[in-house]
């Protein structure tokens, strides 16, 4: 066996060991959903050969989203709400991070008024004149379309809520009796 041409050596590999032919992508995450066409040729030795021509389509996989852990330690001060953005936490390589899937599991309501997140922005409402640390699991699901199932990363994330520095109040009886 015997390949007659080579249409992409940039991006495939192929090599042939016998009677067997291997293919392998030779750039990380490349796809093309325009066919290669290999050419080969199987010669028998004693004068007679034949040639065909196969296409080889190199399909997308879904690869997961990943979380950085790195970078969701979240901490708001007593009393204000935030919001902020979790999509630079967030890589995946066939998917834009606001528009995957986005859920939150098991914020502490005696911290939090509300805790929410859409398209990638967190949204944190403490209650008031409340201090604390919350951990929440996270996780962010791209929509499968690259090729598969979807696909899933899931982490912890600590929500704080820092002391304010309140001004002192004096509260004086009716009267001083």
């Amino acid at each position: 066996l015997t390949l007659l041409n080579d249409p992409d050596p940039e991006h495939l590999a192929v090599a042939i060991d016998g009677q067997q032919l291997m293919l392998a992508t030779l750039v990380e995450h490349y796809n093309d959903p325009v066919p290669l066409e290999l050419i080969l040729q199987a010669d028998d030795q004693l004068g007679g050969f034949d040639t065909d021509t196969l296409l080889v389509t190199i399909t997308p996989l879904n690869d997961a989203p990943l979380i950085d852990e790195g970078c969701l330690p979240v901490a708001t001060i007593e009393d204000n709400h935030l919001v902020h953005d979790l999509t630079d936490c967030v890589t995946d390589i066939e998917d834009v991070p606001g528009e995957m899937s986005w859920v939150i599991d098991d914020w502490d309501d005696l911290l939090w008024e509300s805790v929410e997140i859409v398209a990638g922005l967190l949204t944190m409402i403490p209650l008031p004149d409340v201090t604390g640390e919350d951990e929440i699991t996270l996780t962010v699901t791209d929509n499968g379309e690259a090729g598969g199932d979807e696909l899933s990363d899931s982490a912890l994330i600590t929500l704080s809520i820092t002391p304010a520095n309140d001004a002192p109040q004096i509260e004086l009886p009716d009267s001083l009796d």
